[in-house]
């Protein structure tokens, strides 16, 4: 009879720091492909680029910002030459200050009063107006950046991932098969967990 091998997951804290690594590096992965599909269209389509220009700057700061999920630390972030540690800030500071606030440096609104014939002796009140201005998205060289950036972490992330696997198979070793079946299956039986309770209790194990 062949034999047949089945997933059961792990509870002690370095399986969890190692699953929030995978988490990363599937953020990175995405911000890749979204910016080799984001130079792949027309200039034309400003809503589409805006739409994956969000959105990768969104997976891309959660990799960096603080949260249940583990993050990369500021260690591997000191690995990346000038160049990469620029354009890395350029990348969170556009997260802050454009995608996750209305009010910055990129975006404005104002309004204006337009007068008719201004520069003459009898200038004249014509109406009132709303202005707004924003950068909505990166051109293809610097999204191409932005995707080189996202490789350089993720290969950073993939050799961490290497080592710290190792650590957690020396731990799972000693642990009875019994008991990592019966504690995966004792989840298994729970129900569905709301998605605020998870995190709330994968926060507990970590810390």
């Amino acid at each position: 009879m062949p034999n047949h091998y089945s997933p059961h997951k792990l509870y002690f804290k370095e399986a969890h720091a190692l699953a929030d690594l995978q988490g990363i590096v599937q953020d990175l992965e995405w911000v890749i492909c979204a910016a080799n599909l984001y130079i792949k269209l027309e200039h034309s389509a400003s809503v589409e680029k805006e739409a994956i220009y969000f959105a990768a700057l969104a997976k891309y700061g959660r990799c960096f910002k603080t949260g249940v999920r583990r993050r990369i630390s500021e260690e591997i972030v000191e690995r990346a030459s000038a160049d990469q540690r620029e354009a890395h800030d350029y990348l969170i500071n556009m997260r802050d200050k454009f995608i996750a606030h209305s009010v910055n440096e990129h975006e404005e609104n104002y309004t204006v009063a337009y007068i008719k014939n201004a520069a003459t002796q009898t200038p004249e009140f014509s109406s009132v107006q709303i202005q707004h201005h924003r950068t909505v998205y990166m051109g293809d060289r610097a999204m191409e950046s932005f995707s080189q950036i996202c490789t350089f972490w993720k290969d950073q992330v993939v050799g961490l991932i290497t080592e710290e696997k190792k650590v957690v198979e020396r731990i799972a070793k000693q642990i009875p098969v019994s008991k990592i079946i019966s504690d995966a299956s004792g989840d298994m039986m729970l129900a569905s967990p709301k998605a605020g309770d998870e995190a709330k209790r994968r926060k507990q194990r970590i810390l």
